[in-house]
């Protein structure tokens, strides 16, 4: 008689290694995300020497008023709270404005355009070892045809890129630490912001609304102030401070307003007012209509947003993730693969179990 297919204790055993194995690296790969994000903190910094020329107090940054011509020097102090020694690139990058305001660096790989023209470092490369801190001396040189207002740069350290976390070989990830340079050229000035578009997005699993700012000015500015939405025929809806980090001139970020709702499909009136630095305020409003389907009308501005600003969202833990081609297809790959071994596992043990009981049946008497 032949015995039911079951699984005995003993082979499942042998069987359960195989099954959590495959299981594992399956969750792995349905977990990993194409992008693996830096952890959040970084071994190594950098910020000016206390009490040193251009500093402007501890962890702060460096900032000079220079005439047309004119050069100062400063003191930068890398730092390495890590376990290990690091061996770390140091260059000076241009400034650009991250979203919502606040001061980011430009990649290492792309040619100054602006004031990382006027900084130069006493080394390129810096080994510091564990616990303990390095010198790097800096010289800024305003040129001749400098022109009032503020001119923003950064001094940044980089190490060396790494392998993505558990092993994803589709990522490399670069740490960068920065630290800002702001020059002030004398003359006259001024500050102005400018707002533009709006847009609102509820597509993406979260509702916001962003509003466009450039500075229009010729120094770092900032603001605070309020979001108003409200039907055409002027009933609020929603209301929301707002504040705006230093922008740094000549250049544009966005102020994002999260939406405590889904506002129904209709027409409506979006209205922001901020205050500068220097009291002035600034208005703008626009008419919105918000469609039945729900879609995503920040695409195209965050996607020239992205391809301009990729790789700097912070001036003093910048750390930027790029992509290898062919990523998403070796996941799909090591998946099926995994999956694959499972199910042979299984098909395996069901055969040696139907085998067992047919060897067991021929030995049974009659």
């Amino acid at each position: 008689m032949r015995r039911p297919l079951t699984l005995s204790p003993t082979r499942i055993r042998r069987l359960a290694p195989i099954l959590l194995g495959a299981l594992v690296l399956a969750g792995t790969l349905l977990a990993a995300p194409g992008h693996t994000a830096a952890q959040a903190g970084i071994s190594f910094g950098i910020q000016p020497m206390p009490g040193g020329p251009g500093a402007t107090g501890t962890g702060g940054y460096f900032t000079y008023t220079l005439a047309p011509g004119a050069k100062a020097t400063g003191q930068a102090i890398v730092t390495n709270e890590g376990a290990t020694a690091v061996t770390l690139r140091v260059y000076a990058a241009d400034a650009i404005t991250a979203s919502g305001g606040g001061t980011g660096f430009a990649n290492g790989g792309e040619s100054p355009t602006g004031a990382a023209g006027w900084v130069s470092v006493s080394a390129g490369q810096v080994t510091v070892g564990p616990g303990q801190q390095e010198v790097v001396s800096i010289t800024v040189a305003a040129p001749a045809a400098a022109t009032p207002g503020d001119h923003v740069a950064g001094i940044v350290v980089e190490a060396a890129p790494r392998p993505g976390a558990a092993g994803n070989v589709n990522t490399v990830i670069v740490e960068r630490a920065g630290v800002a340079v702001v020059v002030r050229v004398p003359g006259e000035t001024v500050e102005k912001l400018a707002l533009g578009e709006f847009c609102f997005n509820q597509e993406t699993g979260s509702r916001y609304f962003e509003i466009s700012v450039l500075n229009q000015g010729t120094i770092l500015s900032k603001g605070t102030g309020r979001f108003r939405l409200e039907t055409e025929p002027g009933q609020p809806v929603f209301e929301r401070s707002v504040e705006l980090g230093s922008v740094v001139p000549t250049l544009d970020t966005v102020i994002r307003v999260h939406s405590p709702q889904d506002p129904p499909p209709g027409r409506y009136v979006a209205r922001l007012t901020l205050r500068q630095s220097d009291g002035v305020e600034v208005e703008r409003h626009t008419q919105l209509t918000i469609p039945e389907e729900k879609v995503n009308g920040c695409a195209r501005e965050a996607a020239v947003r992205g391809a301009r600003d990729e790789g700097s969202d912070d001036n003093f833990a910048v750390q930027t993730i790029q992509d290898f081609s062919g990523g998403a297809s070796l996941l799909i790959l090591a998946l099926v693969a995994a999956l694959a071994l499972m199910t042979w596992a299984l098909v395996f043990v069901l055969w040696r179990n139907r085998r067992s009981g047919r060897d067991d049946a021929r030995g049974t008497p009659g």
